[in-house]
């Protein structure tokens, strides 16, 4: 029989105590809840921002919340439509490059689509212009503005023309170009004036790919 005078085993405590073990275990429990929202978050917004809006839509500040009946986006960015392998791509009327057609005596070489024509609808800007440059070659340009605009207009064109984006229209996509080259900035909304910045902020929300 045991000696009821003497003290029942007592296990020993956890390395760093039984204070430390449920310090720990609660750390882990509320690190657990606070990182689901983010996760949420995380998943939910490539669906929120899968949609095209208009430029005075996007004004409004809505890009985070679901636009009921907006188009989904199907866009490009200027580094697809400059991708020789994606020149096939381009719409009828639009050349990266010149073609050549024919045989003999026929033959007879397209130029390349210029950023300025009338094929583009894009005008030369009293304040911004690509003279001398075809539409491919603002595709390929590198820095901030105008370049960082023009490539994003380029590409906003091509992806209206092939039918990628509802919104922007190539309607809206000229008047863009052709508001911010003239002024240096453009008018989403009676009031609101739009940056360099903030008008491929709006393209760059409509080229998901």
């Amino acid at each position: 029989m045991s000696d009821p005078t003497k003290n029942p085993q007592i296990p020993e405590p956890p390395p760093g105590g039984y204070v430390e073990q449920e310090t720990n275990r609660r750390r882990f429990m509320k690190g657990g809840l606070a990182a689901a929202p983010v996760l949420m978050t995380l998943v939910s917004r490539p669906v929120l921002g899968a949609q095209c809006l208009s430029p005075s839509a996007f004004c409004s500040g809505n890009v985070s919340s679901p636009s009921a009946g907006a188009p989904v986006c199907q866009g490009t960015t200027p580094g697809f439509w400059k991708q020789p392998q994606h020149f096939s791509d381009w719409p009828l009327g639009l050349n990266p490059t010149p073609t050549t057609s024919g045989s003999g005596k026929r033959l007879s070489t397209t130029a390349a689509t210029m950023f300025h024509s009338s094929s583009t609808g894009f005008s030369v800007g009293t304040l911004y212009n690509f003279k001398g440059k075809t539409l491919l070659e603002v595709l390929e340009t590198t820095g901030g503005p105008p370049a960082d605009v023009g490539r994003h207009i380029g590409a906003a064109l091509l992806n209206a023309l092939t039918g990628r984006n509802s919104m922007p229209s190539d309607a809206i996509v000229r008047a863009i170009w052709n508001e911010y080259a003239s002024k240096g900035y453009y008018e989403p909304t009676a009031g609101v004036q739009w940056n360099h910045t903030q008008i491929c902020d709006y393209l760059k929300s409509t080229q998901p790919f």
